[in-house]
């Protein structure tokens, strides 16, 4: 099916970036990397960490999500707990129909 293959994309995907990771590790390993993604390929320390834990077990790694919100100052722990090790929130950008 379509989703099925969507998924099995995603994570050879997440395999890929994991395994460059790795080997970067093994050619330097007291690298920091730095890695950007999407949210889908990390959050709550699926996908590329996921794989990455796979390929190089004992590296220490981080997870910072960012996520928009419409209104900082209402903070909800619970819709952002264990999406990251870090969640950052930013902004929410506001449409068009916002704006006017």
């Amino acid at each position: 099916s379509h989703s099925s293959n969507l998924l099995d994309a995603q994570t050879l995907w997440d395999a890929t970036m994991a395994d460059s990771i790795a080997k970067q590790l093994k050619v330097e390993p007291k690298s920091l990397i730095i890695h950007l993604n999407g949210s889908f390929h990390s959050e709550s320390r699926l996908g590329t960490p996921e794989q990455l834990i796979k390929y190089s077990p004992k590296t220490d790694f981080l997870v910072v999500t960012m996520r928009p919100e419409a209104d900082l100052n209402k903070f909800d722990k619970s819709k952002h707990e264990n999406i990251g090790d870090f969640v950052i929130l930013t902004v929410a950008e506001k449409s068009k129909k916002d704006v006017s």
